[in-house]
Parts: structure tokens; sequence; C-alpha cells
């Protein structure tokens, strides 16, 4: 007999397993009412589903249940490629109605200044702002995702902060960097860091994606005080030396080591 401890881990074990497989069986119900436009994410649940079962502590009964379910979706990637075509198509028609436009093709799809990654294979999504330069935000493959998350970043960073909060908070950060130090221009990265180390007094902070999105999104009134300085080849091999910021809507876009204040 291997005691009481024994079965309390085992039957711990399978308690956690059952709400795990719970959890995907519920998030699997959501999507199925679409299934050819959610097929990659159930499919990853699927997945998900197949390792916890391997790992054992279930009854016969449930599991003979559950290797149906497994066994009635295999039986439908017989047109995964038809379902791969439709999903880029419906992407796109979304982007559209957003007035953004979809160029590109496997894994790689540029709209407007962000690059969407689909990763068939690992049944993930990326999305990066410029041409992969900084990673936004990554996750399961649904259109859904990716449409909500683009929106997110594009009109909720605006109203984290407005342009003139933002213009202000890039002058408090550029007197308090140590002008000896850089002389008369600061590296953009040392203002980005001097605003997250102010977080708790500021409740400000900000990724490189979205430093660099509101560098971008208010460059029209920024560069009436600053000029940014384009990144020499050896300012380009460490991130930290360096920003990606778009130039334009269609995303085009430059390295950036230093921003400047403009004399009087």
């Amino acid at each position: 007999m291997k005691g009481i401890e024994y079965l309390i881990d085992k039957y711990d074990q399978a308690k956690k397993h059952s709400e795990l497989i719970v959890k995907n069986l519920k998030l699997i119900n959501e999507l199925n009412n679409d299934f050819e436009i959610n097929y990659f994410a159930i499919k990853h649940y699927i997945e998900n589903i197949k390792n916890t079962l391997k790992k054992g502590f279930f009854n016969d009964a449930l599991k003979e249940e559950s290797d149906l379910l497994i066994k009635n979706f295999d039986d439908s990637q017989t047109n995964s490629e038809n379902l791969k075509f439709g999903f880029i198509n419906t992407l796109e028609k979304k982007l559209n109605d957003m007035g953004f436009k979809m160029s590109g093709h496997l894994p790689d799809f540029k709209t407007s200044i962000f690059t969407i990654e689909i990763n068939f294979n690992s049944l993930n999504s990326v999305i990066w702002l410029g041409p992969k330069q900084e990673k936004i935000n990554s996750g399961i493959l649904t259109i859904q995702s990716i449409i909500e998350n683009l929106k997110n970043f594009c009109e909720k960073l605006p109203q984290k902060i407005n342009e003139n909060s933002f213009l202000k908070i890039i002058h408090e950060n550029y007197s308090i960097i140590n002008n000896e130090e850089y002389d008369d221009k600061k590296p953009l990265n040392s203002i980005l860091n001097k605003i997250n180390e102010n977080y708790i007094k500021t409740k400000i902070k900000f990724s490189r994606a979205e430093f660099s999105y509101l560098l971008f999104k208010y460059s029209s009134e920024l560069l009436k005080s600053f000029k940014l300085t384009v990144a020499t080849r050896s300012n380009t091999r460490q991130r930290q030396d360096f920003l990606w910021i778009p130039d334009d809507a269609d995303g085009n876009g430059s390295a950036y080591s230093y921003i400047q204040l403009k004399e009087n």
C-alpha cells in the first residue's frame, strides 16, 4: 500500500487534468458554431486535449468519448488546405473593413504599418509593428483575435495617452537624462527606459512597440520640437541602441537611435 499522500497526489493530478480538458472543451464549444473559420483554433485546443489524455487519470467511458471527439475532428482535416485559403481570404476582408489593405504570402502578411505572421503548423499568429521589427502580441489562430488585437493597439493606445500628454512626458524625460553623458541628443531607448522607471509615480509605461507607434502617431507635433537621428549601421547591431519607427501609414519606416531638441 502506497499510502494516503500518494492517493492525494494522484487524485489532485486527475482533478487538474480534468479541469484542463473541461477548459479546452468549453473553448471549442464557443468556436464550434463557425467551424471552418475557427478550425485552426479548435485544432489547437484538440491538441491540448490529446496531450492531456496521454497522461491518464481518466475512466474508460470518458476517454472513449474524448477519443471519439478527436477522431471526428481528425476526419475533418481532409479539406485543411481549403480551410487555410478560406482563413486568409476572410482575414483580408476583415482588414479591408478596417480600412487596411493586405499583401504578402504565407507566413507573413503586411497590412498598413503591421505584419501579421500566420503559423498554421504551430497554430498561432503573431502581430508585429513594421516588417517584424517590434512584437505587439501573439495568440491562437483566430481571425477574431487578430482583428481585436489590431483594433486594441490602434484605438486604445491613443486613449491611454493623448498627444499633449505624450509630448509633455517626452519633454520631461528628455530633460532628466544627463546632458553631459549624451551632449545635446539623447538615445531614444533611454527616454523610454526613464518613462518606464517612473511608472509607480506616473502610472504610465510603454512597450517598445507602443512607444514607436506613439512617436509615429504624434510625429507632426513632435517633430516641431525635436528631430530624430537615423541609426548608423553600428547602432543597429543591438536592439537597445535603436528603435524602428514608421515613417508613413504604408509601413515604410526607419531605425532611429537619437532624439534631439531643436534650437529655437
